[in-house]
């Protein structure tokens, strides 16, 4: 179980905080997000926050349209994740004409 509430992951995506209690507003840093995945009916993204030196991640998702209103959910699977550099090379073949070989 996540130690956030929906409210509050919501909140860390269009406000960059969240609110305990009454008015202790606490600042997060929005570290990373992706792009809208289209599932439908649906959409979603991952978010990756850091909050008191510990980074978290969670996915975001919205229904509703472009014309009218989404309505936000974010899940409960809001886990504590580190960051690990990977440096990948990628092989790209090309087909060119004889004559510029």
């Amino acid at each position: 179980m996540s130690k956030f509430t929906e409210e509050q992951l919501i909140s860390v995506w269009m406000e960059n905080g969240f609110a305990v209690g009454n008015d202790d507003w606490q600042d997060v840093t929005l570290v990373d997000e992706t792009e809208w995945i289209d599932q439908g009916g649906c959409a979603c993204k991952d978010i990756v926050f850091t909050y008191n030196g510990k980074y978290y991640s969670y996915f975001l998702y919205r229904q509703g349209d472009y014309y009218g209103e989404y309505e936000f959910e974010a899940s409960y699977e809001c886990i504590e994740v580190t960051e690990k550099r990977t440096t990948k090379t990628i092989e790209v073949v090309e087909w060119i004409p004889v004559e510029e070989a």
